[in-house]
């Protein structure tokens, strides 16, 4: 009982780093995908101190 659920944990961890691998590598490889990110980034943070402004003024 206690090895098998030892097994399932480890199964579990593997699929996680595996998704973990997985993700670092699409983002490492598409540059595309920071660019788009850092984007995203810009326009919320634009849009927050936009708001901040507007809830001074």
């Amino acid at each position: 009982m206690e090895q098998a659920r030892a097994v399932e944990g480890e199964a579990v961890e593997r699929k996680t780093e595996y998704a973990g691998v997985t993700i670092l590598r699409w983002f490492g490889l598409s540059l595309v995908g920071w660019v788009v990110l850092a984007g995203l980034a810009v326009v919320v943070w634009g849009l927050l101190v936009r708001l901040m402004f507007w809830w001074c003024s």
